[in-house]
Parts: structure tokens; C-alpha cells; sequence
């Protein structure tokens, strides 16, 4: 066992308050978590007591974040699993949580719904038998930004009949 060092109990005290001020606000990753607290200036040591200290008490849980983070953007944002994959990444999410939230989530949705919805949204009403290649092409580019993959764009594409559409993909 290690010998705490003095004011030891006074930092992780501080530090815990901090960590509950962080969590107040939203529901983070462990690793987020850990970046916070470090920012803040608090020792590896203490921020990984913390850490500990937090996921007994249940308060830090990658995998709920996971989840409940990928359906937040799925409803919000709706973005698509490969961009859910990709936040859940950045937000420091162990892989095989990631894995584990989209395949839940992918149960959860119809992603051709998705790109539905994501093209209504962007199309506002507009014609989109009226649009130039170019646009036709900014509509691609922004549902495949959001996160769906092109064989689904391009299958919705074509069953809402916009012709025009050139599939370009290579390889894909």
C-alpha cells in the first residue's frame, strides 16, 4: 500500500467535488472524465481514485454513455451508426462498448427511415426532381457525413425515383 502524501485527503476531496460539477452538467466517458479533472491540474493518482471512487458508486458507466449517448444523436441529430461510432470514439469509449451501443441501437431504428427523415430535413419542401447534379451531390454528401452508408443513400434515392442520381461509388 501506498503512503498517501500530505494534504492528500484535501486534494482528492477537492478533486471529487470538481468531478461531481463535471457530471452535473452532462453524463460523461471515463476518459473524458479523466481529461477534465487532469485540465484542472489534479495528479494521475488522484484522478484515477476518483475515477475508481465514481464507478463503484455507478456514476461514471462507459457502457450507459455509450448507449444512451447513441441514442441522443440518433434522435437529435439524427446521425447514422457510422457517425455514432465515430462520436462514441472521440468521446474516449473503449471499442468494444462502441461496438456493443450501435449494435443495440441498430436494433432500435430502420436506417433507410433515418435517411429518410435526414433528407426531408435538409430538402425542406424542396423539389428534388428540380435539382442540378451539383446539388444532387451535396445531398449525397451531406447524408453520408451524417453517418449512413451510400448503398442505403443510394437505395433511398432511387426508390423515391430521383433520377439523376449517379452512383460513383468505387468499390463500394
Amino acid at each position: 500500500m501506498t503512503e498517501k502524501s500530505p494534504g492528500h485527503d484535501e486534494t482528492f476531496r477537492k478533486a471529487m467535488d470538481s468531478a461531481y460539477r463535471i457530471l452535473s452538467i452532462r453524463s460523461r466517458s471515463e476518459e473524458e472524465l479523466r481529461q477534465k479533472l487532469r485540465q484542472k491540474g489534479f495528479q494521475d493518482i488522484i484522478v484515477n481514485e476518483i475515477i475508481s471512487s465514481l464507478k463503484e458508486k455507478g456514476y461514471v458507466n462507459d457502457a450507459d454513455f455509450a448507449l444512451n449517448f447513441s441514442r441522443y444523436l440518433l434522435r437529435t441529430r439524427r446521425y447514422g451508426l457510422i457517425r455514432i461510432a465515430e462520436e462514441l470514439r472521440k468521446k474516449g469509449v473503449p471499442p468494444g462498448k462502441v461496438q456493443d451501443a450501435v449494435h443495440v441501437v441498430r436494433r432500435e431504428i430502420d436506417e433507410r427511415e433515418m435517411v429518410v427523415a435526414s433528407l426531408e430535413g435538409k430538402l425542406r419542401g424542396n423539389d428534388i426532381s428540380r435539382m442540378d447534379e451539383k446539388g444532387k451531390k451535396r445531398v449525397v454528401q451531406y447524408l453520408y457525413r451524417k453517418g449512413f452508408p451510400l448503398n442505403t443513400i443510394y437505395e433511398v434515392l432511387k426508390s423515391r425515383k430521383w433520377n439523376g442520381v449517379n452512383d460513383d461509388r468505387e468499390g463500394d
